[in-house]
């Protein structure tokens, strides 16, 4: 029985929390500038919609987990603990496991994903960089449950094996969204072209640099992806 330790947080409920109050904030704005008509209260929302932005820091802090994640045999927990000192544990038996799936979010985070069998999917985000010295930083754990997970199919057969999925971007659908984004930005290009050839909007130019972005971000997981295989 092995026993790391690492800090998580809820991205998800992170990424809800923080979008719907932009939006409450932009709604409210709206409704200060344009029916109330007080420039004093559309300030205030104003700095509401980026407020969460600007702090999403300390909204990650408050939101952090300490995690311990202890490997068995043929099985693996999470236990994550919260602020307050409550703890919701996870328990895992591999073969409930049909497939899992890891990525790297950002320079911030790393998550893997279980799916099993039955039920539905549970999601880890990891942080990557931790001032605890105790404590291991996402690329280590991901290193560390793939190889876990590689030495159980090892010893199972190919109809009990846990299959590695690969990310969004680095799936066949990512690849079909590059491939569709591409046509759009062919058609937008050429309807600009034929309609006005003055100037170029920055849209376009915006496009163009999501397309690349979208293409760096899917070979950088189709390469973790392989490494990981």
């Amino acid at each position: 029985m092995e026993n790391y330790y690492g800090q998580t947080v809820h991205r998800r409920k992170v990424a809800l929390l923080v979008f719907a109050s932009m939006i409450a904030s932009f709604v409210l704005f709206v409704v200060s500038l344009y029916y109330i008509q007080s420039k004093a209260l559309a300030i205030i929302f104003a700095v509401g919609i980026v407020l969460p932005a600007i702090l999403l820091k300390k909204i990650l802090d408050f939101f952090k987990c300490s995690a311990e994640i202890i490997f068995a045999e043929n099985s693996f927990s999470i236990t994550e603990r919260k602020k307050n000192n409550e703890e919701i544990n996870y328990e895992f038996d591999l073969d409930d496991i049909g497939s899992y799936r890891i990525q790297f979010v950002n320079r911030i985070f790393a998550e893997i994903s279980i799916f099993r069998k039955f039920g539905t999917p549970v999601h880890f985000t990891f942080f990557r960089e931790l001032e605890e010295a105790d404590q291991r930083g996402a690329d280590q754990l991901m290193n560390i449950f793939n190889q876990f997970i590689k030495a159980h199919n090892s010893k199972t057969p190919d109809v009990d094996k846990i299959h590695l999925v690969p990310s969004f971007y680095a799936s066949p659908k990512g690849l079909i969204t590059i491939f569709l984004l591409v046509f759009l930005l062919i058609i937008a290009s050429t309807l600009h072209v034929i309609y006005s050839i003055k100037t170029i909007p920055i849209s376009l130019f915006l496009g163009c640099m999501l397309i690349i972005q979208i293409a760096i971000r899917r070979n950088t997981d189709m390469k973790f992806y392989n490494e990981m295989k």
